[in-house]
């Protein structure tokens, strides 16, 4: 799939009782894992935003994105603009 920039996506959102509230998969050009994860991260939180969900709390894969999103690292501009938008 990473020869033909193709790539997939798919995360889960449950309730603070652990309860499955949605789950989807989505298609993605692939870049990095950085960005997929990323990305990711930003389509949970848009679609907990657009359900009127505010109070979140997010497991990520990967420590840099964590980090990136808490400033303690610099990301690449691919991955600012996803991380800007987060």
């Amino acid at each position: 799939m990473k020869d033909q920039n193709k790539a997939g996506t798919g995360r889960i959102v449950r309730n603070r009782n652990r309860d499955l509230v949605m789950a989807f998969a989505y298609p993605a050009q692939f870049y990095t894992n950085n960005i997929s994860e990323a990305f990711a991260a930003l389509i949970r939180i848009s679609w907990c935003y657009e359900e009127n969900i505010r109070n979140i709390e997010m497991e990520l894969d990967l420590m840099i994105v964590i980090n990136i999103s808490k400033g303690v690292t610099r990301p690449s501009w691919r991955l600012q603009i996803i991380i800007d938008d987060i």
